[in-house]
């Protein structure tokens, strides 16, 4: 499946180019799309390959899971904060102890980086100071779904053995998906949240059911043909803007409707590709290709001329650099460490017959404690979302104090009072604070649209993230838009 693993890859690249209107589906998508196909992997390999290696296999498989990720990620970290196109710390937020043991831990164990995605402490967790983790950031902003992805693979060994577990997970993903839905929370909880997209691991697993049913099957690796070419050309005709970009949300119909085609499609694909070199090849590459791009963006395309930053030119060039740093990093680090990792995981296994230790604990005890893990996320969630605007008001009022405060923060509240105070005193309306203007903070709020626009806000004002159109797009907010 290599040659749909780059695919994915390419997209994701295409829909970090600044500015860009490439006619790929957008990178969320692709993201949810790998996390099918992990959740495949891990069920393939676990099964067929670690679950038989007798006593200690699970040591076996965590350590090679580790080898995989960590060293390529680590050399990308360390280019990325040694060349100044990522950030652990907000810039300007100033430096102290809390922030760098804060920011240390997720940057460098990944694992947390998804959680830095959402808005914790807007949840009322008082016990965990607002300016603390909203200052910390992930140095590689694609690097949270690693985080996703470790989690998947600490779940694995207990779950992937067996079907009726895996649909009890799928279920319960399923329902506080449905909850994130229904309760009218931000994107967000159903695009960061682990819980929320566990569903899509599950969906990957699955499919390796299918494929040990169709495998060996002489039509299977035809039919694997015909649905990789489908699911390439089907990216194209996803819902899009007149701008030629997805509306990101994640759980529109069509997306849906690719995410069942793609589970069901991955086992005819590997079956097709599973003896192909070449593609294997360049699958190999998808992960460093993910990890490297932005450095590679950022980096080397803005001082390679003058092209237009939108043009396809540009996106062309960004994508060739990016592929030839993930050349790199592939050969220069991901390759030497597989040859060690392939030496030394066996060695932590024991010969013997395949362990039973997992078959004889009850699948009740796996659904039921993260379906209770889940109830108490949901309670407290409900119980604590009145205190949402009472505590950004709250941190409104000791800035106004100082005089700190900006005028994105009170955008964010909703309360257009506060806003119109603001601007009465003088806050600059087309301040950019982490690449958003406030008008593209304010497209859920059509009364403190219309006050910004009265007070001369730019509507063209252009940042990374686009233009308050591209951000009300994005949200489907056509009323604003």
């Amino acid at each position: 499946m290599g040659t749909l693993r780059l695919f994915l890859a390419l997209t994701v690249v295409a829909g970090h180019l600044p500015h860009a209107r490439l006619p790929f589906m957008d990178n969320q998508i692709s993201v949810i799309c790998f996390f099918i196909i992990s959740g495949f992997y891990m069920a393939l390999i676990v099964n067929e390959q670690y679950s038989g290696l007798g006593e200690g296999w699970r040591k076996s498989f965590y350590l090679s899971r580790a080898l995989r990720l960590f060293p390529a990620y680590w050399a990308v970290l360390i280019i990325t904060l040694m060349t100044g196109v990522g950030y652990a710390i907000a810039p300007g937020s100033g430096i102290d102890l809390p922030k760098i043991i804060v920011s240390f831990i997720p940057n460098f164990f990944i694992i947390g980086l998804d959680a830095l995605k959402c808005p914790l402490n807007d949840l009322g967790w008082e016990w965990l100071p607002a300016s603390l983790l909203s200052d910390v950031r992930g140095a590689i902003g694609p690097a949270w779904t690693l985080s996703s992805e470790i989690l998947f693979y600490l779940l694995a060994p207990a779950v992937v053995l067996f079907p009726r577990r895996i649909l009890a997970l799928l279920t319960a993903s399923l329902c506080i998906r449905i909850f994130f839905m229904r309760g009218d929370f931000a994107e967000t909880w159903r695009y960061y949240f682990f819980p929320s997209t566990l569903i899509f691991f599950c969906m990957g697993s699955l499919s390796y059911y299918l494929y040990r049913g169709i495998k060996d099957h002489a039509a299977a690796g035809r039919i694997g043909t015909v649905l990789l070419a489908a699911l390439i050309v089907f990216s194209f005709f996803l819902d899009r803007t007149p701008h030629g970009r997805l509306v990101t949300y994640v759980d529109a119909p069509s997306n849906w409707a690719y995410y069942v085609c793609l589970a069901f499609s991955i086992p005819f694909i590997f079956e097709r590709t599973k003896d192909l070199k070449f593609d294997r090849l360049i699958g190999e590459l998808s992960y460093p290709l993910y990890i490297v791009h932005i450095a590679a963006i950022d980096n080397v395309a803005p001082r390679t001329g003058t092209l237009d930053e939108g043009s396809v030119a540009y996106g062309l060039l960004g994508a060739g650099i990016s592929l030839v740093m993930a050349i790199l990093l592939y050969y220069l680090v991901g390759r030497p460490i597989d040859r060690i990792r392939h030496r030394i995981a066996p060695l932590l296994c024991s010969a013997g017959e395949r362990p039973q230790l997992y078959r004889s604990r009850p699948l009740q005890a796996v659904a039921c404690s993260i379906a209770a893990v889940f109830c108490i996320y949901a309670v407290h969630t409900v119980a604590m979302e009145h205190k949402i605007k009472n505590g950004k008001l709250a941190e409104i009022g000791r800035c106004l104090e100082s005089g700190t405060i900006p005028l994105s923060l009170a955008v964010e509240t909703g309360d257009a009072d506060i806003v119109k105070t603001m601007l009465e005193k003088g806050a600059d309306v087309n301040e950019t604070t982490l690449s958003k203007t406030p008008l593209m903070r304010a497209v859920d709020f059509p009364e403190i649209v219309n006050l910004l626009l009265d007070h001369g806000a730019d509507v063209n004002a252009m940042t990374r993230e686009g233009t308050a159109l591209f951000a009300a797009i994005d949200r489907d907010r056509l009323d604003t838009a």
